[in-house]
């Protein structure tokens, strides 16, 4: 069995999190657990949303 890995989403994680937002949001315009990822247009704003809410 795969291990998963859970890590805190940082600008390292840029494209891939650009990838995953764009993949999903073709599918539904809700993307469910993501603090929100579907109201921001830039993952800097995300990241310092996700940072507040700590």
């Amino acid at each position: 069995m795969e291990k998963i890995i859970l890590v805190k989403p940082d600008l390292s994680y840029a494209d891939e999190i650009i990838k995953y937002k764009e993949e999903s949001l073709k599918e539904n315009p809700l993307i469910n657990g993501s603090a929100g990822l579907n109201r921001f247009s830039s993952i800097e704003d995300w990241l310092e949303e996700l940072k507040k809410e700590k």
